[in-house]
């Protein structure tokens, strides 16, 4: 049987890993392979590439795995190290999943294992609000921001916000609105 070394194991590593990671992602896997197969033109000798490819690979597993997770420490080092304000804003389409906020209704593991029954995950998160679904179809903004930047306070970003996504909706031909809930809603076609 072939030994392999150090790296050469480590590769290996990533490679499961990414492949597992690609699983719950469509089209993913055919990415994975093609930069893996793609990098093994690298000769073997040169080991600074390899390794500089290596730590790449991991931080792109990584991201993979959890994207604004990933952007969000970035974000908040760069605040903390006064780098810059730290203004970003994330758009996703998430696969089913339930989160709930901090506000006054916990949610018992039998209404957790109720809402995991019908193909969602659920997650619980120190956001406020309640209980929101996000799924297929729906594309979520997350803006991360250092509030400190906003006097007017948080009732007066929240409508600014809402706002202008109602008038990025306009710009494509979307009709949106706010509701007594908080939120920008579009007709179900």
């Amino acid at each position: 049987m072939p030994r392999h070394s150090k790296v050469q194991l480590e590769v290996l590593r990533l490679y499961k890993h990414c492949l597992r990671a690609a699983e719950k992602k469509p089209g993913f896997s055919d990415n994975v392979k093609y930069e893996f197969r793609k990098n093994a033109a690298i000769p073997k000798t040169d080991m600074l590439r390899i390794e500089h490819m290596l730590r790449q690979g991991w931080r792109k597993l990584k991201m993979m795995q959890d994207p604004y997770k990933v952007v969000a420490e970035k974000v908040r080092q760069n605040v903390k190290s006064k780098k810059e304000p730290g203004h970003t804003m994330l758009l996703l389409e998430h696969e089913p999943v339930y989160t709930t906020g901090i506000r006054d209704h916990e949610y018992s593991a039998e209404e957790e294992a109720k809402l995991k029954a019908l193909g969602a995950d659920f997650h619980r998160t120190n956001r406020g609000g309640l209980i929101t679904f996000h799924g297929p179809g729906q594309l979520t903004a997350y803006p991360i921001l250092n509030l400190s930047s906003f006097n007017p306070g948080i009732k007066w970003y929240v409508c600014a916000l809402e706002r202008a996504v109602i008038r990025t909706c306009r710009s494509f031909g979307v009709v949106a609105e706010t509701s007594p809930h908080t939120g920008v809603w579009v007709k179900d076609d």
